[in-house]
């Protein structure tokens, strides 16, 4: 918080509220490896608390439960909260992330958070979220294990090097993408679009 130019407050002196969904198991589990049984958006009940809040101060979310992706049930909970008519979380007040460490998801969070409370550019951030939701929660957590699982079928391919046949492989991914971008502009009465998609490591 602090080499971000932030400062530690109370909360009712804040204007940025930071709530970190952390693992709590000793060795903290890769995202594909998550649990889905047994959990719900119950689970998260705590956070609720402060929704109210949104608007008058930022929201960041770090979503650290899960190296290497987001956890899924979270951000069921965070979609959840925007249909919820007693909160309507709105993206426009949060900050999200769930990427591959928790050092990027802390400083990603934290400094979004930041930028967002300052120059209140609240639309454009709806766009990073959503790159965010996408990338942490729709492609890391879930749609790149299902590709793995196919690669590992095609003799000729690796998981490792999909450059034999990068094309396919990036317009599926696009494909589904895509369709999952939509739902999240749709939930949260969004203008844009998901144009293309890309391997930046061929991998």
């Amino acid at each position: 918080v602090r080499a971000a130019g932030g400062t530690l407050v109370n909360a009712s002196d804040a204007d940025i509220i930071l709530l970190v969904n952390n693992f709590s198991e000793e060795t903290q589990l890769e995202a594909p490896s998550q649990p889905m049984t047994g959990r719900s958006i119950a689970d998260y009940a705590a956070f609720n608390q402060y929704l109210p809040l949104q608007g008058k101060v930022v929201i960041g979310l770090a979503d650290n439960r899960y190296s290497n992706g987001a956890d899924i049930i979270f951000v069921e909970w965070i979609n959840a909260q925007k249909a919820n008519t007693q909160y309507n979380f709105d993206m426009r007040n949060y900050a999200y992330a769930g990427w591959n460490t928790n050092g990027n998801t802390l400083g990603t969070v934290i400094a979004n958070s930041i930028l967002l409370s300052i120059y209140k550019q609240r639309l454009n951030n709806t766009f990073f979220n959503s790159l965010r939701l996408v990338e942490d929660n729709n492609w890391q957590a879930q749609l790149r294990q299902e590709m793995s699982s196919y690669v590992e079928q095609v003799p000729s391919d690796n998981v490792g090097n999909l450059s034999l046949d990068l094309p396919f492989y990036t317009r599926y991914s696009y494909k589904v993408l895509q369709a999952v971008f939509e739902q999240y502009t749709e939930t949260y009465e969004l203008p844009w679009t998901l144009d293309s998609v890309y391997y930046p490591w061929n991998r």
